[in-house]
């Protein structure tokens, strides 16, 4: 999962002044999926038309692994439902990228984090969206960083 210009940032402020994170909100992160791709400064995201309910997750070591390696992943399964039934309502279209907001918005400030859906996921009426337990993973990489 890459970070956003934004993700990258707000993490580097914290690491080196300890300034928090400005705009999360109760302590949650929210998962989203997107029906169209992601630039790196965070913008493009869309999010599924119709009863689509994103996910969102408690920032707390109960929902996420870390390990020695530095990778993170969810130690949880985050499953998306529509309407409090498993499975979509209507027809979501083809989900492209999950991505990671710090409040609940789908703007390039608010995106964090995102990952490249392969395969790209068509979702009907009735399928149901669920991110197994270990299968979300973050890592940096210095490839990642842009250099000025």
């Amino acid at each position: 999962m890459s970070s956003t210009t934004q993700g990258a940032q707000r993490s580097l402020r914290y690491l080196l002044s300890g300034t928090p994170y400005s705009g999360i909100s109760d302590n949650y992160l929210y998962i989203h999926l997107s029906t169209t791709d992601i630039a790196t400064d965070g913008s493009g995201a869309t999010t599924p038309v119709g009863n689509y309910t994103m996910v969102y997750a408690l920032r707390s070591a109960d929902f996420w692994n870390i390990t020695d390696d530095d990778v993170i992943s969810n130690a949880v399964e985050f499953d998306f439902i529509s309407n409090d039934n498993y499975g979509a309502s209507s027809n979501w279209g083809t989900l492209k990228e999950i991505f990671i907001s710090i409040d609940g918005g789908v703007s390039a400030s608010s995106i964090q984090y995102h990952q490249a859906l392969i395969p790209n996921i068509p979702v009907n009426t009735g399928t149901r969206v669920v991110v197994p337990v270990g299968s979300l993973t973050i890592k940096r990489d210095s490839s990642s960083y842009q250099t000025v």
